[in-house]
């Protein structure tokens, strides 16, 4: 397979279908499936000293008292409120990245067919396979939850059985297993969803089906699969030179707003959120070309 080929390809399919944008645009809005909602949540821990924290724990209750004027029923509907638009903005979000997905996939397709590719196919295309791309990417993902109860299960019951030694070395051995073979299934998994997420919607199959085919094209194609992957890798931290040039660029933009009105930071953020959408919805359109032309090689390989 002639990447410098592939690539170029990738890159002229970005440029020349500027429909394939809004979906692109869509999938880096919503930053994908498995990172929906992933923030990290490192908060300050407080003050740490022994003083710090005893004035703390007695200026506590002071700063409590507010809910004893609060009405529990009305704390309790602001709360359930509070989980039902969270709830709502992630279904949402799920069901957006998904359709974008499949449109996406649909229509870079489309163009290595040298049909005519629009909104309305790619969106129809989002609504007709959002479930199947919904539930392959669930039945990949679920075999994981029943291997980390048994990576925790085990050394937990060591150490309930006050056998502490043992409990440590499968700890240990444990987050081996973990980094080494979340490593290896996310990769596996990723180029099988690949390939098979292609399939579906260029031959309309199942689910089930569609996850057998992309693995058989996986494990027929087993060198040039994982240098698809690797060579996706290396695009991806091409990409983050720019991109880290881009956030200084903003931020030192962002100093002047600040000294001048610190609400005026919103300015420089909402320009970098734009731009950086913009710029993340082009990278998926290239990053989805990409791996249509190489599932159209692979899959023209086998056929041959």
């Amino acid at each position: 397979m002639d990447f410098n080929h592939l690539i170029a390809e990738a890159y002229k399919i970005t440029l020349k279908n500027k429909v394939l944008w809004i979906f692109g645009v869509v999938v880096a809005v919503f930053g994908g499936f498995p990172q929906v909602f992933t923030y990290n949540f490192n908060f300050p821990v407080g003050p740490t000293g022994s003083a710090e924290m005893e004035k703390s724990a007695q200026n506590m209750p002071k700063a409590m008292q507010f809910l004893e004027f609060v009405d529990p029923s009305k704390l309790l509907l602001l709360v359930g409120l509070a989980l039902i638009i969270f709830l709502t903005l992630f279904l949402v979000s799920i069901y957006l990245q998904t359709w974008a997905t499949a449109a996406l996939i649909s229509q870079t397709l489309g163009v290595l067919k040298g049909e005519s590719i629009d909104f309305k196919k790619g969106s129809l295309a989002g609504e007709k396979y959002f479930s199947r791309i919904l539930l392959f990417r669930f039945i990949l993902m679920a075999p994981l939850l029943p291997i980390i109860l048994v990576l925790v299960g085990v050394p937990l019951m060591f150490f309930l059985a006050d056998l502490k030694l043992f409990a440590a070395i499968f700890m240990i051995l444990d987050i081996l297993i973990l980094i080494i073979g979340l490593i290896a299934y996310s990769v596996v998994v990723g180029i099988v969803s690949e390939f098979g997420f292609r399939r579906m919607i260029e031959r309309d199959l199942g689910v089930v089906e569609s996850a057998k085919q992309g693995w058989e094209l996986f494990r027929e194609n087993l060198g040039t699969s994982l240098t698809v992957w690797i060579v996706n890798l290396a695009l991806s931290f091409v990409i983050s030179l720019p991109i880290s040039i881009l956030v200084f660029i903003f931020v030192v933009l962002g100093i002047p707003f600040f000294m001048v009105n610190p609400w005026l930071i919103v300015v420089p953020v909402l320009a970098f959120l734009a731009v950086g959408t913009f710029v993340g919805g082009l990278w998926n359109v290239f990053l989805f070309s990409y791996w249509s032309l190489a599932y159209n090689r692979v899959s023209r390989k086998g056929e041959s």
